[in-house]
């Protein structure tokens, strides 16, 4: 992806989403799971039957939404996220899970990206655009 997060991240993620605060939120999810709205939004997309989509993830941090819909029944997921040490926890705990074969992880800018990527199913906005929107 040609843009300001060319070359593995982009430097200003980077800083604020770096790997001690990645590793955090990794411990976090396999300790808790996912909680608070990512927990509703999970629920209601698979309450509408998750079978056999595809998941698209912008700003998928460490991957709970789509791991966790990968493992209730979606057939594979792309992850693309700016932070170059959450899209590492992503791809860890897909692998942990065993369900990395199935996920296409992406570092830097969504935009710059969107053209070169497959059409999909399902599309998940940035999780902090889910604050407050759902119960």
């Amino acid at each position: 992806m040609a843009d300001c997060c060319s070359g593995g991240g982009c430097p200003a993620y980077d800083r604020q989403f770096d790997e001690r605060t990645a590793r955090r939120k990794l411990a976090d999810l396999r300790k808790h799971g996912p909680q608070g709205t990512t927990a509703d939004l999970i629920d209601e997309l698979a309450a509408g039957g998750i079978e056999g989509a595809t998941i698209l993830e912008v700003g998928a941090g460490v991957g709970a939404v789509h791991l966790t819909l990968l493992e209730r029944g979606a057939v594979s997921a792309t992850d693309v996220d700016a932070s170059a040490a959450y899209v590492a926890a992503a791809r860890e705990e897909a692998h942990r899970r065993g369900v990395g074969d199935r996920v296409r992880h992406l570092t830097g800018d969504f935009v710059a990206a969107a053209s070169s990527l497959e059409p999909v199913h399902t599309v998940l906005p940035p999780a902090g655009m889910l604050q407050g929107a759902t119960k």
